[in-house]
């Protein structure tokens, strides 16, 4: 997240929107199945990846301190402010509700700070002045951009979803994609694939490979 430079809009910003997520920090993180759950658990251990985004780096201050349950996969969302440019926070996906905020000259300075890391997956823009809309979407490097809205919650099959840089990885094996359904399953080939290439730990090619180190030159 890029806020703006000037005291009174961090104060501004704090209030409008920390202040609240101090309550929402509380009562959010839950089971999926009550009503009011607002974030369920982690969809896997936490990582050491992960772990590293709930510290400190120079120069940021924890606004909303994480609580991260060790005996589950519980963390509660977390805000860091005076994130800096070329940081760990500034260049890691931490996959967790962590949130970095960092500080942004002008319009421009922003869209070099979000261009600069090597991910292009989602971008967003609060502003309603539609000239900054409009050098915003024609600069910013990102698969899926959003203008006064939140960054979530695309929906399968009725808007594409992609991204840029590291984020592209082919829109087969997006949400609704034709391979998608691949990453929930374990695999096991019992027979030699109709087209296309072996894996190169394929059984079937590494019997030939064998068949072909052992034959004999004909004399």
């Amino acid at each position: 997240m890029i806020a703006p430079t000037d005291q009174q809009g961090l104060e501004q910003l704090r209030n409008a929107s920390i202040k609240p997520a101090e309550r929402w920090q509380r009562e959010a993180v839950a089971k999926v199945t009550p009503a009011e759950s607002r974030v369920g658990p982690l969809t896997c251990p936490a990582t050491e990846k992960l772990y590293s985004g709930t510290e400190l780096e120079p120069g940021e201050a924890g606004l909303v301190p994480p609580e991260l349950d060790e005996d589950g996969p519980w963390l509660t969302p977390a805000v860091k402010w005076g994130t800096r440019p070329g940081s760990r926070s500034h260049q890691t996906e931490f996959f967790g509700p962590i949130l970095s905020v960092m500080k942004a000259k002008d319009l421009d300075d922003a869209i070099g700070i979000v261009n600069s890391t090597g991910f292009g997956l989602t971008s967003g823009l609060q502003s309603l002045d539609t000239r900054e809309q409009t050098h915003w979407t024609e600069r910013i490097e990102a698969g899926n951009l959003y203008i006064n809205r939140t960054t979530t919650g695309a929906i399968v099959q009725r808007q594409p979803f992609s991204g840029l840089k590291k984020s592209a990885i082919g829109a087969g094996t997006k949400a609704g994609g034709p391979n998608y359904v691949l990453q929930l399953l374990t695999l096991e080939e019992t027979a030699p694939p109709i087209d296309g290439a072996l894996d190169e730990d394929s059984p079937w090619l590494t019997a030939t490979q064998g068949w072909i180190g052992h034959k004999q030159p004909i004399h």
